[in-house]
């Protein structure tokens, strides 16, 4: 879990830092992006407090798959991180006409 916690929280440097992923794209495209851009910073966040939430519980005694805490914890990193991925997409695409999918 620290693992995943440490690359949520380069991801979240490498595009909150000054000088980052979100200045560059509200300078490239004002327009397109900073309205999105504020959206997509309050959605980092969440992902941040589930993987503390489920660092907590793994670190407590008894934890293990069958822990019905645990479950939901890492269930909720996933479901908040889904939105704020594909609303970044989004934005990558709008700003830069470029699918990062590769889907064309």
């Amino acid at each position: 879990m620290a693992e995943l916690q440490d690359a949520w929280l380069a991801h979240v440097r490498f595009t909150e830092d000054e000088d980052g992923l979100f200045e560059e794209l509200v300078a490239d495209n004002p327009e397109a992006a900073a309205s999105e851009v504020d959206h997509l910073r309050r959605d980092l966040r969440g992902p941040s407090l589930g993987h503390g939430r489920a660092g907590e519980l793994l670190g407590a005694d008894g934890a293990g798959p069958a822990e019905p805490r645990l479950r939901d914890a890492l269930k909720a990193v996933g479901s908040r991180s889904t939105p704020t991925a594909s609303g970044a997409l989004k934005l990558l695409y709008n700003v830069y006409s470029v699918d990062p999918t590769g889907g064309g």
